[in-house]
């Protein structure tokens, strides 16, 4: 079903404002309602004011495709550039399993809000905020080059404010997420509680640096370690910077140090405390 107003020709376009559009397709996805103030032309498609409802997500906000011409349509990811604001959204991946196959099996939802631009190949997001439903917690900017495969998913990550938790981590599936494996921590890491990060992630999401301030109940750590997530265990090697940290109840030690501070190169495989 569909309800158009305002309709208004242009040159090689047109200008409407789509009051309602809903559809199921039989692919299985579904659109309960589509509003917006719309145009297409060369130039482009604008969608302003923007509400999108499926049975799963809720979006709102304003949307531009900037275009050369019509031409650039069909090679989207990399003629097309993308300009977005966000009002407050939110997003389940069971709907973008639809239009990308390579999330199917990514069984997580958000609300979210900010800016996204640039082309699909080479995406900004500014001013996010991101809120899982596990209550992992994201305000920061993401850059992100290489997309829609994964493989070659490049990714800069600054973090004003990260919050999790152990079981959180554990929780979050890796790619590909048809074989549904997670990471493994282990168990003594609980002990960290609520994690707050600040700083950044830089690479691919199976090798990355990440650099940056923890803070945790056992104290504050500094980061700058490489990680790489091999099948066999993970390997990192950098450093590691601990400011009034309890390591003794981290490692759950018999002893009574007290809380330290000190720096540590670290390389190894695993997590295991042994």
């Amino acid at each position: 079903d569909v309800s158009l107003s305002n309709i208004k020709l242009l040159e090689k376009g047109v200008e409407c404002k789509i009051n309602e559009l809903n559809f199921f397709e039989k692919s299985g996805f579904q659109l309960d309602g589509f509003s917006s103030n719309f145009r297409i032309s060369p130039k482009g498609i604008v969608a302003k004011q923007l509400k999108i409802k499926t049975p799963y997500s809720n979006i709102d906000g304003n949307i531009n495709f900037a275009t050369q011409n019509y031409a650039s349509l069909p090679n989207f990811i990399e003629e097309v550039k993308i300009n977005s604001l966000f009002n407050p959204s939110q997003l389940d991946f069971r709907d973008i399993c639809f239009f990308s196959p390579a999330l199917n099996c990514f069984r997580k939802s958000l609300h979210f809000d900010g800016k996204i631009k640039g082309k699909i190949n080479n995406l900004k997001g500014r001013e996010l905020s991101i809120l899982l439903d596990d209550g992992t917690l994201f305000k920061g900017n993401v850059d992100i080059t290489g997309l829609p495969n994964p493989e070659e998913m490049f990714m800069y990550i600054k973090a004003k404010k990260l919050t999790t938790t152990k079981e959180k981590i554990e929780a979050f599936p890796l790619y590909p997420f048809v074989e549904e494996t997670f990471i493994t921590l282990p168990d003594n890491f609980k002990h960290l509680g609520n994690i707050e990060f600040k700083g950044n992630f830089t690479g691919f999401y199976h090798d990355f640096v990440v650099y940056g301030q923890l803070k945790t109940v056992l104290g504050n750590l500094t980061t700058d370690v490489s990680l790489k997530l091999n099948d066999d265990a993970p390997h990192y090697n950098g450093k590691i910077m601990m400011d009034n940290f309890d390591l003794v109840h981290l490692l759950e030690m018999k002893n009574d140090l007290g809380r330290i501070s000190m720096n540590v190169d670290v390389d190894g495989e695993g997590f295991a405390k042994e």
